[in-house]
């Protein structure tokens, strides 16, 4: 087994021991195992801080008790939730919006944080995009990649709508086609 001299902070060398002790490893695994999970990270093409926002991600999943399902099974559980009603549906996915527009509030307590946090987390969602644009008193919202059929995407932009107005928005203007949401909302 080789050595190898490195130089690290009074810090840094306390959490490693705190480390140590807490999982009741030597230093010398602490510092394997975490080289190891850096390269493992790297191999993926992430780093730290993407692992950091995955983690924030679960998290934010855990509290809305939100469960990952392949969209061509949510396109086909939405289309036949519209068929049977639409209003219901629409006002499902509205409140939905809402409850986790309050929940997004806690971390993201304005429309600018929301901006920022979409612009940090955005590249980890299971989106093909996702932008939000504010001035004054206006925000647009704009997603891709939000499912198959309009359906879903009516889905989406009403979920959109909920969330908007746990943000105090009131007017809005939707526009949807297949993967593809808009929605302007005005205070």
């Amino acid at each position: 087994m080789g050595r190898l001299n490195v130089s690290l902070s009074n810090d840094t060398i306390k959490r490693i021991q705190e480390i140590s002790k807490r999982e009741g490893k030597t230093i010398s695994s602490i510092v394997s195992e975490s080289i190891s999970l850096y390269d493992d990270i790297s191999k993926y093409g992430r780093n730290r801080k993407d692992i950091e926002r995955i983690f924030k991600i679960l998290s934010l999943m855990k509290t809305f008790e939100a469960i990952p399902v392949p969209s061509i099974l949510l396109d086909f559980s939405i289309s036949k939730c519209m068929s049977t009603s639409s209003d219901e549906t629409i006002s499902f996915w509205k409140e939905t919006g809402k409850q986790l527009g309050v929940i997004i509030k806690e971390i993201a307590p304005d429309i600018d944080d929301v901006k920022n946090m979409v612009q940090d987390y955005g590249p980890l969602l299971p989106l093909n995009g996702l932008e939000v644009i504010h001035k004054n008193d206006l925000v647009t919202i704009i997603i891709t990649g939000t499912g198959y059929t309009k359906n879903s995407s009516l889905a989406t932009a009403y979920a959109v709508e909920g969330f908007l107005e746990s943000y105090g928005y009131k007017e809005f203007n939707i526009q949807v086609m297949e993967g593809f949401v808009k929605v302007d909302g005005k205070k």
